[in-house]
């Protein structure tokens, strides 16, 4: 079960598929499905800006922090950053094109966000 929530989110036929663990003296009715964890690579960051910090900045522009991929160093480098996010999804997602970013002491500006197909 770990390993499946883990690797989520899963879904089928283009449809998003919530799962969650709970107690088995859960009412269903009392467990909420209002979170999902997605995988995002942000495109277009300074190669001096992909790290760890920053990479939990931006995650925070977007939901709540899971976890940025980087190595143990801390220092991203590539096409990209991968951060891995909570997003409530009961609000509107914002648009996964990309957004301009303005965060106290990174200069930032359009970043590109790509996400796996849902």
């Amino acid at each position: 079960m770990e390993e499946i929530i883990a690797k989520g989110p899963w879904s089928f036929n283009k449809r998003l598929i919530l799962q969650k663990r709970f107690h088995g003296d859960t009412c269903p009715s009392d467990v909420k499905f209002h979170n999902a964890q997605f995988w995002i690579c942000v495109f277009n960051i300074p190669i001096k800006s992909m790290n760890r910090d920053n990479g939990s900045r931006l995650a925070n522009e977007i939901g709540d922090l899971v976890t940025v991929d980087v190595p143990r160093n801390g220092l991203g480098w590539g096409p990209f950053l991968c951060i891995r996010v909570n997003i409530e999804i009961t609000k509107p997602l914002i648009s996964m094109r990309g957004k301009i970013l303005q965060i106290e002491g990174l200069n930032v500006g359009w970043v590109g966000f790509g996400i796996g197909d849902i």
